[in-house]
């Protein structure tokens, strides 16, 4: 059996041992209430939420649930005493069930983020074991009672009803929560906002608001017996019109409307259309339609994920392509002039009759061939963001910049610039650490190759790294030439140069800008010409 660990590879908390009892125990109470004058009860809700709960914190749950059935064992009257022991286990049997053939067997995802996941836990994470907690039931504690299938099939489609209304819900919408404070086994769920928020609430809010009401003014003043459809069909609107999350919110509050309002708002205690045998087909029907509601809701949202992936890639395929047209563009020019420089020098050399002079053709040459290296190695590094993944790791924030700093002493600084860094608590971030050295290597090779060239100017870069809300800023300040109003919305586009006096490619603060958004971060820039620039990197936090 897997080892119940939380997303982060710590162990549970040690009150996910005890919670457990206590939940069951004080919904093992609510469902004592729901008694009808046959002796039956509307609800057990122990197996909802005992469904809900195995698939965040595994098998130990079921510690506290069997513990509860030992001591309310009672209350069911159980009348064949050596099958006691089924009736006991029934609850547990069913709840590990669920897990078992849901998140241990077939390594379901309990956020349910696609129809696969949604139809796998319908069917084995529900319906399978509660069947096979009916099935126990029968052989416990039922045998001789008159009417006995009718009364299992209520039984089978009141867990049905209540494990679709209130478990998809809580698995749907506090999975992704419980599993970022790393109290769930589920792994994964916490890269995954739900369809539904409360964004998209405030966005239909008078259309819902409206829709709910309808349906809780109908359900008062309309028979259930008779148009019990009506809250099935709401149930599908809702899906086809909004999409998942809201077809579970309509389904939960249809299971509150239909149960939870007559009994303890109205008062109504009979209920007898929930109970009598020849009103099935309307416990089966509205069943259907809810798992129809869910379905199609899950299939809406699913096509309007695809959509909007469909529409970024259209997006990214046409940015693209106007690279590449602009790439090969400033390519045929920035990588063939450096050559033809060479081969020039080289002809001119030839010719050249003084021997001393060849130093000065050699130095030049030099110049010409690190100008392409540098292009070279700009190329590659937008190929490197462009098609790899995010890899995180511990970086110590003051080693980087030395180490980028250091790597360009080698071939671009002036002796006499000076750098300073400042790091206020952040001596360590975890991060991609390839990206943040792509940035700072380009953000570091600006500053110090824009410095002013005059005399008397003491150039300086000045790096501030802090912890600001949820992110992680560091801060690039040179003294130097400064970047002019109108060239400051362009310079973060492909091929752009803002200086007359660069002798760059233009695409290093274009890749800078790129790796940062890949990182889910950003970049921003401060300049005022002839003062210097202050260019900020944003980071999330991990």
């Amino acid at each position: 059996m897997k080892k119940e660990v939380s997303n982060n590879g710590n162990s549970l908390p040690w009150w996910t041992w005890v919670a457990p009892f206590i939940i069951f125990y004080v919904s093992g109470s609510i469902s004592e209430q729901l008694k009808v004058p046959t002796g039956s009860i509307l609800f057990y809700l122990p197996i909802p939420i005992g469904i809900i709960l195995v698939h965040w914190w595994g098998p130990r749950v079921l510690a506290g649930l069997l513990l509860y059935s030992l001591l309310d064992s009672s209350f069911w009257e159980v009348d064949r005493a050596p099958l006691n022991p089924i009736m006991i286990t029934s609850d547990s049997i069913c709840v590990f069930t669920s897990w078992y053939l849901f998140s241990y067997k077939n390594h379901g995802k309990a956020w349910l983020p696609n129809i696969i996941n949604l139809l796998r836990f319908i069917a084995l994470g529900i319906i399978i074991p509660i069947t096979i907690n009916s099935t126990l039931i029968y052989l416990s504690r039922y045998p001789n009672i008159k009417d006995i299938n009718e009364h299992l099939t209520m039984v089978w489609t009141a867990d049905f009803a209540a494990s679709l209304a209130l478990g998809l819900p809580a698995l749907f919408f506090l999975t992704p929560g419980l599993e970022r404070m790393g109290y769930s086994i589920q792994n994964g769920s916490e890269y995954v906002k739900p369809a539904l928020g409360l964004r998209l609430i405030r966005q239909h809010l008078f259309e819902v608001g409206i829709l709910f009401s309808c349906i809780l003014l109908l359900s008062i003043s309309l028979p259930l017996e008779k148009y019990w459809f009506i809250h099935g069909l709401f149930c599908v609107y809702i899906g086809v019109r909004f999409g998942f999350g809201l077809s579970l919110m309509a389904n939960l509050a249809v299971f509150l409307i239909t149960y939870a309002v007559p009994y303890f708002v109205l008062n109504i205690t009979i209920l007898s259309w929930a109970l009598e045998s020849d009103l099935l087909n309307i416990h089966f029907g509205m069943c259907l339609l809810s798992m129809t509601a869910c379905i199609t809701g899950r299939v809406i949202s699913d096509l309007k994920s695809s959509e909007r992936k469909s529409s970024l890639q259209f997006k990214e395929l046409v940015q693209t392509h106007d690279e590449l047209d602009r790439f090969v563009y400033s390519a045929s020019h920035d990588l063939s002039a450096p050559l033809k420089s060479i081969l020039g020098l080289v002809n001119v050399s030839r010719l050249e009759k003084d021997p001393t002079k060849y130093l000065d053709y050699v130095d030049k040459i030099e110049v010409s061939a690190k100008k392409l290296d540098t292009y070279i190695k700009e190329i590659l590094d937008y190929s490197h963001n462009s098609r790899l993944e995010k890899t995180m790791e511990l970086i110590n924030v003051r080693d980087l910049i030395n180490e980028v700093f250091q790597n360009l002493s080698d071939h671009n600084r002036p002796t006499e610039i000076e750098l300073k860094i400042v790091d206020h608590e952040v001596p360590q971030i975890t991060t991609d650490r390839m990206r943040v050295k792509m940035i700072l290597n380009n953000l570091l090779s600006n500053a110090i190759k824009y410095q002013k060239h005059i005399e008397g100017h003491r150039p300086s870069v000045t790096i501030h790294a802090e912890l600001k809300g949820a992110y992680i800023l560091i801060r690039v300040i040179d003294n130097g030439q400064g970047i002019r109003e109108e060239f400051m919305g362009k310079i973060f586009k492909m091929f752009y140069r803002g200086s007359v006096e660069s002798n760059g490619s233009g695409l290093g603060l274009y890749i800078a800008k790129e790796a940062a958004e890949k990182m889910e971060g950003k970049i921003t820039v401060e300049s005022t010409y002839g003062q210097g620039s202050t260019f900020t990197l944003f980071l999330p936090k991990v």
